[in-house]
């Protein structure tokens, strides 16, 4: 076996517009499995994402946490 690529059969491409819309479904509450289902991505895909925004600070910690208030 060789070097072996986590998850590289999940797609990390977003678009600005998608990781705005994102930003503001969780600054609004929405419980992460909702914002999955919104934006017709798997949870371990809008989760990874919102774990990079949340390591350069684009996002903070909210209230209900990854699950919503």
């Amino acid at each position: 076996m060789g070097v072996y690529i986590m998850l590289d059969h999940c797609n990390f491409d977003w678009q600005p517009d998608e990781v705005e819309k994102i930003e503001s479904y969780w600054q609004g509450g929405l419980p992460i499995e909702r914002i999955a289902k919104i934006v017709k991505r798997p949870v371990k895909e809008v989760f990874l994402l919102l774990y990079d925004r949340a390591e350069l600070g684009h996002i903070r910690e909210r209230e209900g946490g990854i699950f919503g208030a």
